[in-house]
């Protein structure tokens, strides 16, 4: 027996969340080049240390016009339509 402590979970994952074709469209722009701004940042602050303070708030605005609010909005959109028909 573990006596390691556990937090039941009662996180629904929507596996079956449905995008409709212009959001998947949107995903496919967006994503690639948050997904490698987020990589080349990352690899940076490994290899030279950080981020500071200013560089972070950088990475976040650099984010921010690479479209993560368009993708949080189009997942949250898919969420919230799996949410209504549960």
């Amino acid at each position: 027996s573990s006596d390691l402590q556990f937090v039941e979970d009662d996180t629904r994952y929507p596996l079956d969340a449905v995008f409709t074709r212009s959001e998947l469209d949107d995903i496919d722009y967006y994503k690639p080049d948050l997904e490698k701004a987020q990589s080349e940042y990352e690899a940076n602050w490994i290899k030279n240390g950080g981020p500071t303070d200013a560089e972070w708030e950088e990475y976040k605005a650099f984010l921010q016009r690479c479209g993560l609010s368009e993708l949080e909005q189009i997942y949250q959109d898919a969420y919230d339509r799996y949410m209504a028909i549960q």
